[in-house]
């Protein structure tokens, strides 16, 4: 079985990703992020992409912006 700390979610590893390719410019800052975009990109689902989304926010690393009909992020400048 494995332990709690090798065991992360998916989220976790887009989190970890995403905010990697801020930090190595692969993300540009001010650039919007949306979800089918991230989805491909990171290959994951769109609660796994919100998730990642919101702890990044928290990290003031994106800011949320809005959209028409929904909730869009970018890349903090």
């Amino acid at each position: 079985m494995p332990t709690r700390d090798s065991s992360r979610t998916r989220s976790q590893l887009v989190y970890e990703q995403m905010k990697a390719d801020i930090f190595a410019a692969r993300l540009a800052p001010g650039e919007r992020l949306k979800f089918p975009d991230i989805c491909e990109r990171y290959k994951t689902s769109v609660g796994a992409a919100r998730e990642a989304l919101m702890h990044l926010k928290l990290e003031r690393l994106v800011a949320s912006q809005p959209n028409q009909g929904g909730q869009g992020y970018a890349v903090v400048e």
